[in-house]
């Protein structure tokens, strides 16, 4: 296992620290505005995604998340995504308020809501701060807060860099809390952009082990004016949580998935023999009665068997008398 989820207590701890060092050197005076004007961005995304005991699922989906100034440094982006994964629905929604300025970081609150409809349906809401510090090239992201929902409540987390070699391509890197540790990879590049939008291809992937990753990756295309990657990233909309949420929400699924009993094997009966069936006795045969009651004078009771139709060969019933009566001299 790359992570192990019993470091998870204390990596919340450290980054809710880093969030507290981020925001110290952010000073709202001579700032830039949070936001360059009302933007919006839609994402195409499909992948897939495990956790123990779920199994592997195919995910595919769309996003999309409009951001406006609020005032000269404070903004607000709202965030909306559907996704299918595997036989099940995915909803996922929630709202970024943040004070930016575009020299040097950002700091705001996030609350979402997210449900699935595995094991009859399982929700989680999100609620915390985020924070980033911008140097040169270099973006350090942090965010930190508490899951809740119908199953039990638990922290999360993330700690990311973010690597510009290009203005128009990002490297990221780092680790994230969902109820497992996770590694993360990505990267995103803005493959054009114009006059009113621009469009980038992107790939993020968790992993904890073999059994419990996602990957995503698609088309991300951007309305709002003409700007480089990373101006958009720094002047335009903060991360949506797409992603965490399907990973926190696979995370409840697996949860509560039923778990099997477990029935011990049959312990054989010991080694007796077995005495073989009897067979069953016939009941005894009734008594064959005479048809006539035999005379004591052995010449009559001769005439009463020949009358009966027996003969010699055949005297009939014993009770009769035949037998003695035929040889009789008369």
């Amino acid at each position: 296992m790359f992570f192990n989820c019993h470091v998870g207590s204390a990596a919340i701890g450290i980054i809710l620290a880093a969030l507290a060092l981020l925001a110290q050197p952010l000073h709202p005076a001579n700032a830039e505005p949070a936001v360059w004007g009302l933007n919006a961005k839609f994402t195409g995304f499909g992948g897939a995604i495990n956790g123990e005991g779920v199994g592997d699922r195919g995910v595919g989906g769309i996003a999309a998340s409009i951001t406006a100034p609020l005032m000269i440094n404070l903004g607000l982006q709202v965030d909306g995504a559907f996704a299918q994964v595997g036989d099940d629905a995915f909803f996922d929604t929630g709202a970024h308020l943040f004070w930016r300025d575009p020299t040097i970081g950002m700091l705001g609150i996030y609350g979402g809501y997210a449900h699935i409809d595995s094991f009859g349906g399982q929700s989680q809401g999100r609620l915390g701060g985020e924070a980033q510090r911008y140097v040169g090239n270099i973006t350090l992201d942090g965010a930190a807060g508490w899951h809740f929902g119908e199953l039990s409540d638990r922290a999360y987390g993330r700690a990311k860099i973010e690597f510009y070699p290009l203005e128009e391509l990002m490297f990221s890197g780092g680790y994230t809390y969902e109820g497992r540790s996770f590694g993360t990879v990505g990267f995103e590049y803005q493959v054009a952009s114009g006059a009113g939008a621009g469009v980038s291809l992107f790939a993020d992937s968790q992993f904890s082990d073999g059994q419990n990753y996602s990957v995503l990756g698609g088309l991300r295309v951007f309305l709002g004016p003409k700007d480089s990657l990373i101006s958009r990233h720094r002047r335009q909309d903060p991360d949506n949580y797409v992603q965490p949420d399907l990973t926190a929400a696979i995370q409840a699924a697996a949860d509560a998935k039923p778990q099997q009993s477990y029935a011990p094997p049959p312990v054989p009966a010991p080694n007796v023999p077995v005495a073989p069936p009897k067979a069953p006795v016939p009941p005894p045969k009734p008594p064959v009665a005479c048809s006539f009651v035999p005379d004591s004078n052995l010449c009559t009771r001769a005439l009463q068997c020949g009358g009966a139709g027996y003969t010699v060969a055949s005297p009939g019933p014993a009770v009769c008398g035949c037998t003695a009566a035929f040889p009789a001299p008369c």
